[in-house]
């Protein structure tokens, strides 16, 4: 479980492939309680490269009743980028409507994020990718985010 920890390090340092791999050895061996934290990091690893497909898998294997605050961000980012990317366009307005107003909620009591680097990098990234997906509306949102996050 402490490889969680050191694939965070390697993230937050912008060494994302290096956290990749230690989450990566992790998952090839006995899995332990942590096993769907690293499959989490993996999944948002995925879906921020456009491997929608590998996210999507990953996030089935992720136990979302038995994460917190911090994973539960990575969590929302993660099945709002594999959902607009599942969805139809004339779907995505309200599929991204739905996260804005998810995030958004989410972001107003979670008050770890200026200490998560990491996430705060996943963060960015994310909105930055569903951005290009959204409506005018939807992009000035995402850019504002972004902008806040400084």
């Amino acid at each position: 479980w402490m490889l969680v920890n050191t694939s965070e390090i390697f993230r937050a340092a912008g060494q994302h492939r290096d956290g990749a791999d230690v989450n990566q050895h992790a998952l090839a061996h006995s899995p332990d309680h942590s096993a769907h934290l690293h499959e989490l990091w993996l999944s948002a690893d995925a879906a921020l490269t456009g491997n929608f497909a590998d996210a999507a898998d990953r996030l089935t294997r992720v136990d979302r009743s038995n994460i917190d605050d911090d994973y539960f961000l990575l969590f929302l980012l993660v099945r709002g980028m594999v959902d607009v990317s599942a969805a139809a366009p004339h779907e995505r307005g309200g599929i991204l409507a739905s996260f804005k107003k998810q995030l958004s909620e989410f972001l107003k009591t979670y008050k770890n994020l200026p200490t998560e680097p990491a996430r705060k990098q996943v963060l960015k990234q994310a909105l930055k990718q569903l951005a290009d997906q959204g409506g005018l509306g939807f992009k000035l949102w995402a850019w504002w985010q972004q902008r806040s996050l400084k």
